[in-house]
């Protein structure tokens, strides 16, 4: 964990990456975006590294990336790799339709910034979060705890992964 990665390969420590240049600033500052985009890719199998991922979600980055990687930039650089994706916006409505994801990222507000983790269920209505307490490699809670607990405001958006059996559908964003 000291390189900011979990035992399994996922990204667990923002404040780590500090040597990832992100725009004007470095990762340790605004790549939660790009660092969700590649846990996410991890936990579907993909093998892409997390230089990857960021120069993926560098596209187009506003402003240097003062105020972070938009959502529409995470959705672009998914679809890009062909990930399907449903947006889901509130914590009411991720709650209610949460159970029908097993992956995907939520960007929230942490009471301090705008931040990105992601997330994949581990079983029943358990979910683990990357990138969401610093170094906690095993953070795992429901859908609803973590909203309640980590999210301070309720504009709440979940960019969930449609399962493999509809990632060939064509979805009207």
């Amino acid at each position: 964990m000291e390189n900011g990665f979990s035992g399994d390969g996922y990204i667990i420590d923002q404040s780590r990456l500090g040597n990832y240049q992100y725009g004007r600033y470095t990762s340790d500052f605004n790549g939660c975006g790009w660092m969700a985009v590649y846990n996410m890719l991890h936990s579907m199998g993909f093998s892409v590294s997390p230089d990857d991922a960021r120069k993926l979600c560098m596209t187009a980055l506003p402003v240097g990336g003062l105020i972070g990687t938009p959502t529409k930039n995470v959705v672009r650089a998914l679809d890009k790799l062909g990930v399907r994706t449903v947006l889901i916006k509130g914590k009411k409505n991720i709650n209610a339709s949460a159970s029908k994801y097993d992956r995907g990222i939520l960007r929230y507000f942490d009471g301090e910034y705008d931040h990105y983790a992601a997330f994949v269920r581990t079983g029943g209505n358990l979910y683990r979060f990357f990138n969401s307490e610093p170094d906690r490699e095993y953070d795992i809670l429901t859908m609803d705890t973590f909203l309640r607990t980590r999210c301070r405001l309720p504009n709440v958006k979940m960019i969930a992964a449609l399962p493999p059996e509809r990632q060939t559908e064509i979805l009207w964003r």
